[in-house]
């Protein structure tokens, strides 16, 4: 951080000099994934700022925001969104250059984040949108925080079931980031790992898998094969591997992702409830429904603490839930199950997303099976 605008209070040179080295130490820790500690320096950089420059000064802006982020990976949702939402409130009330221009962006792209997590996907859409549009226009159309926003807009329409909207945004944020930093840079394994899951969402497995085999050489390269990063880009392989029925390579990498998520983010995390949805998954497919079930009920715990009873995402792992519970012939609660993730998808994403449809062809098949005469 350096000082974006504006001079400190009388005194206060040596606070800001203070709060910066903070704030760095903050983003250290982030990074290493060490989050008690970057929340703690982060908060200390925050109050001396305050004190030193006033509450509304880009300078705090830019640490509330660091402050959210590190929230937002130990899936403190409400924290995040309260810091994502003052940092937009204070660059809302500053102008003058183009530093205050990219924090008042990345303030919107954050802010735009934390409602896309939360399911509230027409306020993620408006959000990003402006985001979008004043990145280009501000930063111009190669700058690597519009590649950010680009990137983060196509996994929206991800969530939103508007697979074709996606690849234009991703492959856009590539090209900016490959003249950046060059093809074999470890920044661009994200795009590879999200380019991977786009291919998964259109059945196309095998091109996904060259994607996603990517992504993990790269962030390994950099990062080492224990950090979380690295076990989101195995577990995005995992479930390329997976939709082909390659199950052995699957399930080793789903459970190797898992033991790290549980050591690195606590055993609570909505990694560990997402890893624990698939490794389900998994074992329903290899006909181990009690193992499938109790995984999935694991999972829907944590999703419901971390995200909501009423998320979109809760609603499928109950689908999932449901599924299994009808193999294993528990029909009464399969058809509650199935009848709550309907409401739920119906309220948030609507009828006509895919993941209602499926989740409304079970519950059919469902009722049909239970009103078949028996003889």
């Amino acid at each position: 951080m350096s000082s974006t605008s504006g001079a400190p209070a009388r005194g206060g040179a040596q606070k800001v000099r203070t709060a910066v080295e903070l704030h760095r130490l903050a983003t250290q820790f982030r990074g290493e994934g060490k989050l008690a500690e970057a929340l703690d320096r982060a908060n200390q950089a925050v109050q001396i700022l305050e004190e030193a420059c006033g509450p509304v000064h880009p300078d705090v802006a830019n640490v509330v925001l660091c402050r959210g982020d590190v929230h937002q990976d130990a899936a403190r949702y409400d924290q995040a969104e309260r810091d994502y939402e003052r940092a937009v409130a204070i660059m809302d009330q500053v102008s003058g250059f183009a530093t205050v221009d990219r924090l008042r962006v990345q303030s919107l792209g954050r802010l735009a984040g934390i409602h896309r997590v939360r399911g509230r996907y027409e306020v993620a859409e408006r959000l990003f949108e402006r985001a979008v549009e004043d990145a280009e226009r501000c930063l111009g159309p190669m700058d690597l925080d519009l590649a950010n926003l680009l990137n983060d807009l196509a996994v929206l329409r991800k969530s939103q079931g508007r697979f074709g909207e996606m690849a234009p945004l991703y492959l856009r944020a590539l090209a900016i980031n490959r003249k950046a930093f060059g093809p074999d840079d470890p920044r661009l394994a994200t795009l590879y790992h999200n380019l991977g899951g786009l291919a998964h969402a259109r059945g196309r497995f095998k091109r996904g898998v060259v994607f996603a085999r990517r992504a993990v050489e790269l962030r390994e390269r950099a990062l080492g094969p224990d950090h979380a990063a690295v076990a989101a880009d195995q577990a995005a392989l995992a479930a390329l591997l997976d939709a082909q029925k390659k199950y052995d390579e699957a399930e080793g990498l789903y459970r190797k992702a898992l033991g790290v998520f549980e050591r690195s983010l606590g055993p609570d995390h909505y990694e560990v409830a997402v890893t624990l949805n698939n490794l389900a998954a998994i074992a329903h497919a290899r006909g181990r429904t009690g193992e499938s079930v109790a995984l999935y009920r694991r999972a829907l715990i944590i999703k419901e603490q971390r995200l909501g009873p009423e998320h979109p995402e809760t609603a499928v792992t109950l689908n999932n839930l449901g599924m299994s519970l009808m193999v294993q012939g528990d029909d009464e609660e399969a058809l509650q199950v199935f009848e709550r993730a309907l409401r739920i998808l119906d309220a948030t994403v609507g009828p006509d997303h895919p993941r209602a449809v499926v989740c409304r062809r079970n519950y059919q098949r469902l009722v049909r099976k239970d009103e078949t005469p028996r003889t």
